[in-house]
């Protein structure tokens, strides 16, 4: 989780500066493994006031210290040795309670780009994956009954949205996940990346 300690053998870190360039906070992310934060947006006003809340996504081999244990996480375990991940700040540099979610399945995982709707309703996340189904453990959200687009390659690029309550960070329903690539090629397994995304 967050802190201000080094936690693992290499961890994530996020920072938050003043207009004057001078540090307000910054923090390591992560646990006992390899943890990278890769993307980060921020939402147009904090659901606690302020300025925008900011949603990080990044690749964790951390067994430990990335998802959140309330009662509204996503994917609370890891699926694989290497997953996704997904986790909010508020202004003041707290992890939000709800929203810290691994995001992956049996096999190698990266998140690494979002997008947020402006009031944070919406989170949108792009990556890669080797895995062809995510191994999510939250059954009470609603969830697709299967990917908008099969998995069709080795590694395929992935889009999946979160439904979210702002002001808990609680994921409220999974509408949409698809996987993005082409299948094999000249007996070569197709390999595909979704290295960003945006909101409009």
């Amino acid at each position: 989780g967050p802190t201000s300690t080094f936690g693992g053998d290499m961890d994530a870190f996020v920072a938050r500066f003043r207009d004057t360039g001078a540090i307000y906070w910054s923090l390591y992310y992560g646990g006992s493994g390899v943890d990278r934060a890769v993307g980060v947006t921020l939402d147009t006003v904090s659901a606690t006031g302020g300025i925008g809340d900011a949603f990080v996504v990044g690749q964790t081999s951390s067994p430990n210290g990335i998802a959140a244990t309330g009662t509204g996480i996503y994917q609370t375990t890891p699926g694989g040795l290497v997953d996704g991940f997904l986790v909010e700040f508020r202004p003041s540099g707290a992890r939000s309670s709800q929203l810290a979610t691994y995001i992956g399945g049996p096999l190698d995982d990266e998140a690494m780009s979002v997008a947020v709707k402006p009031d944070g309703t919406q989170v949108f996340v792009a990556g890669s994956t080797a895995s062809t189904a995510f191994s999510y453990t939250r059954t009470a959200v609603p969830l697709p009954a299967a990917p908008w687009r099969p998995h069709a390659g080795a590694d395929d690029g992935f889009v999946i949205r979160f439904d979210i309550i702002p002001a808990i960070g609680n994921v409220t329903a999974v509408p949409f996940m698809a996987f993005l690539g082409g299948s094999t090629a000249g007996g070569h397994a197709g390999n595909d990346v979704a290295r960003g995304i945006a909101y409009s």
